[in-house]
């Protein structure tokens, strides 16, 4: 079975030297992870906008699920 590709994207913020990650939508996956139907069924892919949209589009290859 070919899972579904599902693109959780989270702006970054930076506040002077300290850069964040994208803790949010780490925590979404890992719960949905949790559940074992979904994990079987879908595949996570973490983006974090740090450079140009562009960038980040060109990583994202035929989504079944964007959340932004």
């Amino acid at each position: 079975m070919n899972k579904r590709k599902v693109y959780l994207v989270q702006v970054n913020t930076s506040f002077g030297r300290s850069t964040f990650l994208p803790y949010s939508v780490g925590l979404l996956q890992a719960y949905a992870q949790s559940i074992p139907e979904l994990d079987q069924a879908y595949e996570f892919h973490l983006e974090c906008i740090r450079s140009s949209l562009a960038d980040v589009a060109a990583r994202i290859v035929a989504p079944d699920v964007l959340g932004l």
